[in-house]
Order: structure tokens, then sequence, then C-alpha cells
């Protein structure tokens, strides 16, 4: 009876089973982003408004790939809050957190020519990087805030600023390095969930401000 129960409680997904559902979400997200925007803008005339819409209506397969690829996209939307719990995962349990950013600095050096010829048509994209840049700086972020609350310990009451920051720097950071890091900071913390809805809606609130001027 207790090793069924046992047993019972280990049920559930397992990190590589968030590894491989990040993945997927990632391999969609791409290939929506990739491939079929690419036809899509070639296929799509240059219309606007009403004149768009009547041309939709008259070629329904390009409409509903239109729609299909929006799906895509918004499955791959899942990716990367996975990736971010994943990198907290390991940066809490490995034993060289040194080794662990060497690893990711590797895979986003060989990941960014790829990256860079799909997304931009080029080799060299300095204003867009590959998600491995994005959490190689959530990992040196946390490893930063850990070691400076380490040594000074005034600063631990001083971590929702960093929050904040982390947030408010996403859109505007040098090369948009930094556009999803905050998502770590709240696998990270869990127990500021709090805070991050509020900052989320100031950031939205901001944006949509900034968008509208």
């Amino acid at each position: 009876m207790e090793e069924s129960v046992a047993v019972s409680q280990k049920r559930g997904i397992t990190g590589t089973g968030l590894k491989i559902i990040a993945i997927v979400a990632m391999f969609i997200d791409h290939f929506a982003a990739i491939l079929i925007t690419d036809y899509l803008g070639k296929v799509t005339p240059k219309l606007q408004g009403a004149e768009l819409t009547a041309w939709f209506q008259s070629h329904r397969g390009v409409a509903v790939l239109e729609m299909v690829m929006g799906i895509m996209r918004l499955i791959g939307r899942f990716g990367f809050p996975l990736f971010a719990f994943l990198l907290v995962e390991g940066f809490t349990h490995t034993r060289s957190v040194t080794k662990y950013a060497m690893r990711l600095g590797f895979f986003a050096l060989i990941s960014e020519l790829p990256f860079n010829l799909g997304f931009a048509s080029t080799l060299l994209c300095p204003y867009y990087q590959n998600v491995f840049f994005t959490l190689l700086l959530g990992l040196l972020s946390m490893a930063g805030m850990r070691y400076l609350c380490d040594r000074y310990r005034f600063l631990e009451k001083c971590k929702p600023l960093f929050y904040l920051v982390a947030f408010l720097a996403g859109p505007y950071a040098v090369f948009m390095l930094l556009k999803n890091a905050w998502p770590v900071f709240l696998f990270f913390h869990p127990e500021k969930t709090v805070i991050w809805i509020l900052m989320a809606a100031a950031g939205v609130l901001c944006l949509a401000i900034f968008a509208f001027f």
C-alpha cells in the first residue's frame, strides 16, 4: 500500500518532459515565423483596410493559413516561460554555475548564424538574438543577485527593485537581449508573484502609452 502511494506521488511531468514541450513549442513558433510568414509575405498583396479584407475573402486558403500561423505563434508563446522555469531549476541545482553559463554561451554562439539567416536573412543581426543569449543573461543576473545579496545583506530588501529594472529595461535593453528576461526572475522568486502582477500591469500601461504617442 505504501509503495503504491509513493509511486502515485511521483507521477507528473519530469524536467525532460518540460524540455520536450518547450522545444516543440519553440519549433512550432519558429516554423510559422520563418517559413509561413515568408510565404504569406510573397503571396499577400500590399493592401490595407477593406481592400485587404476583400482580397482575403476571395483567397480563403491564404486567409486560413494566416489564421493557422497566428495559432502556431500563440502556441510558441508557451516555450519561453518553460525555458525560464527550467533555467531557474538548473541554476538552483547545478554544481557549477560557471560551467552552466559556458554551455549556454556555447549554444548561443552556434545558434546565432542559423537564427539570423532564418529571421533576418543575414549573417549578422545586432538587434535580435536567439533565446540562448536571453537565458544566459538571466543566469548571470541570478548569479549576480545571489552574490550581492550574500555579500551585502541589506540588498535582500531591494530585490523588488531588481525585478522592476529587469521588467522595464526589457524592451529597451542594448540589442534587445533582455527583452524576455523578466520571466526568469518570476520563477526565481515565486513569492513575489503579486509584485510581478502589479509590475506587469504597469509595464503594459507604459507600453500602451508609448505606442499611442
